[in-house]
């Protein structure tokens, strides 16, 4: 009788460390949502800006995670990389390359000195997509 008593209180008392200590996560260490269908699709305001010499140019663009029908996923991270050309200034200091609830991640492409074609290259989990910029000197 007494090992049942034993037991039980070691049970409960089991019970209540899991309570006290595992069951709350308000650490803001919460592993991120699983990769979905979703995919990323790069929007730019401009295909084509324009350089002054010794000037600085400037665009605006996102990337949308969204699946086949439309719906677009918040709280995943999308790497981006631009190259040969400027680079990219995250529009959202806190989420910086993960996607708002909108499903977008804001950036700005900068870009001085040289001309020429640059691709912005996003990749969200096995997805990936790319798009060109044109950089043209100006009359």
């Amino acid at each position: 009788m007494k090992t049942l008593q034993h037991c039980v209180i070691i049970a409960l008392v089991g019970l209540i460390l899991a309570a006290i200590i595992g069951c709350d996560n308000d650490s803001g260490d919460r592993p991120p949502p699983p990769i979905g269908p979703f995919r990323p699709r790069i929007v730019m305001e401009e295909d084509t800006i324009y350089l002054k010499p010794n000037d600085w140019a400037a665009t605006n663009g996102a990337v949308i995670a969204e699946d086949e029908s439309g719906n677009v996923g918040s709280g995943y991270h999308v790497d981006l990389t631009v190259a040969p050309l400027g680079y990219l200034e995250y529009m959202n200091p806190i989420l910086r390359d993960t996607t708002d609830e909108m499903g977008r991640v804001k950036f700005t492409f900068h870009t001085c000195r040289d001309t020429g074609i640059t691709h912005i290259k996003a990749k969200l989990g096995f997805y990936d997509c790319q798009c060109s910029l044109y950089v043209a000197a100006a009359d």
